[in-house]
């Protein structure tokens, strides 16, 4: 939309307003923001609505297109016509905020007053490394380890070699939406986290957010974290030797969502070799995962990738100071 429109601006004259996105839709956030300066301004979340489907921006208006159209002009019946409806039990026509669950049932929506959704109960990990002598393999436990069981794991980060990235919100119909993540999670320039499996069906909605204690031997680096959901292994997943090989469980790896920001260190002038510099202090890195809304299976993990890029989608950082030759420098 025009970035002069200030909807909050409007007050109690903003006028009903009916959101639509996908859950890896490239607009969504902007959506959300949009939906909370809605009921900001009119100082209630009547008058305002709010569905997310399972999909990309392309992917939603292709697939769900009549459902789409169908809400659009009950909303026109209800706030143009003044018709009262049509005693329709659809949730994404009748409720103020409707999510559609990836990995449910076709068309099963959760309902809430409004977004972020109330009632939920809040979830924390906190990462570990494994023990198979791996830099770039942990696991996500629900308890803090204790003191003696931290440990801290590694990665290289080359621009030559951005870690590529697939899925999520594409404006490409081909590209956009959940994707297998296997050929990025064997790459050595991905952290790759894990959860245990789940042992009873488990929604998760809401937003996600991850802090990192790391350090760089770059003065700046892009940090970037994904949330994946990694279903139960079928009889042929067991059979992936090269999975196996890799360290990580079997199972399909899927992107729920993601972000990336740009962080400042301070590396330390290296004492055997002054003119290159050594890792700094770790430094806390707060991400804005972003938003989700997913059921979990029996059998079903969380996966949390860490790396330092998304090429293409995001313009790979060179690591180099003013007047440097990033194609010619080495990596961090």
């Amino acid at each position: 939309r025009d970035r002069w429109c200030d909807l909050e601006s409007l007050g109690k004259d903003c006028p009903p307003i009916r959101l639509v996105s996908g859950w890896w839709d490239i607009f969504l956030r902007q959506t959300l923001d949009d939906f909370a300066s809605i009921v900001r301004a009119r100082g209630a979340s009547t008058g305002v609505r709010l569905v997310v489907y399972a999909g990309g921006h392309f992917g939603v208006a292709g697939s769900r297109g009549k459902d789409i159209a169908d809400g659009v002009f009950a909303w026109y019946d209800e706030h143009i016509l003044q018709l009262n409806g049509d005693g329709s039990d659809d949730p994404a026509t009748s409720s103020t905020v409707c999510l559609e669950v990836f990995g449910s049932s076709p068309s099963e929506f959760l309902e809430f007053s409004t977004w972020p959704p109330p009632g939920t109960t809040p979830m924390h990990f906190f990462c570990r490394g494994v023990q198979n002598g791996s830099c770039r393999l942990g696991t996500l436990i629900a308890e803090a380890p204790p003191q003696d069981e931290c440990g801290s794991l590694r990665y290289v980060y080359d621009p030559w070699d951005p870690t590529p990235y697939a899925g999520g919100g594409w404006l490409n119909l081909r590209k956009d939406g959940p994707k297998k993540q296997r050929s990025i999670e064997q790459r050595s320039d991905v952290l790759v986290l894990t959860s245990a499996a789940v042992e009873s069906p488990l929604d998760i909605v809401g937003i996600v957010k991850a802090r990192l204690f790391m350090s760089c031997s770059a003065k700046e680096c892009d940090v970037v974290a994904r949330l994946c959901v990694v279903r139960a292994p079928r009889w042929i997943d067991q059979l992936d030797l090269q999975l196996r090989v890799s360290g990580l469980e079997p199972g399909i790896s899927l992107d729920l969502c993601e972000s990336i920001v740009r962080v400042g260190f301070r590396p330390q002038q290296s004492e055997k070799t002054p003119e290159k510099l050594s890792a700094s202090a770790p430094e806390l890195v707060e991400v804005d995962v972003g938003p989700t809304c997913c059921r979990l299976h029996p059998g079903d993990r969380l996966r949390l990738q860490v790396c330092s890029a998304a090429h293409p989608r995001a313009l790979r950082h060179p690591l180099h100071d003013d007047g440097g030759d990033w194609m010619r420098d080495g990596c961090v």
